[in-house]
């Protein structure tokens, strides 16, 4: 079999990023049913979200699912580590849209990219990026600073 530069078996270790519909249930990919179907271990920004997200889509996940948020990111790195050295396929999505993209994930990416994990990504839908597309205004240059705070003074604050 193939092997990366550390030695790890990059036919079957993977941490794969997959962009969920943010709303449209029939926006969801082929790829990204595949890979539901197909995953060991599945990490969810909210796994009732992701379990209601399988159910949408009539697919029988058997993948193991963690939960996976920025309260406890940091914390699960070890455990997710250990799933890739143990040759498992790793999914990560977040409740809509990109992973990683103010959303849980980013650590998880330089984690496996530290350690020599091949990361792959299925492409899908970015709400920044939506929002871009469907405002009118030029997108040769565009700068995303997060999303805007929910509480006021905040959002004040975030607008000054």
């Amino acid at each position: 079999m193939d092997k990366d530069t550390k030695g790890h078996n990059e036919a079957v270790s993977e941490l794969i990023l997959a962009g969920v519909p943010l709303g449209n249930i029939g926006d969801a990919s082929t790829r990204l049913k595949d890979v539901i179907s197909s995953a060991n271990v599945v990490l969810a920004e909210d796994s009732r979200r992701f379990n209601r997200l399988c159910k949408d889509l009539g697919i029988d996940c058997r993948a193991e699912v963690l939960s996976f948020f920025d309260g406890n990111e940091s914390s699960r790195l070890d455990e997710v580590a250990n799933h890739l050295a143990s040759g498992r396929q790793v999914l990560l999505v977040s409740d809509a849209g990109m992973p990683s993209v103010s959303d849980p994930g980013y650590r998880a990416v330089r984690m496996a990219i530290d350690k020599g994990f091949k990361v792959s990504v299925i492409p899908g839908p970015s709400a920044p990026l939506v929002a871009l597309a469907i405002s009118g205004l030029a997108s040769d240059s565009f700068a995303f600073d997060g999303f805007v705070p929910r509480s006021s003074g905040a959002r004040d604050q975030f607008f000054e």
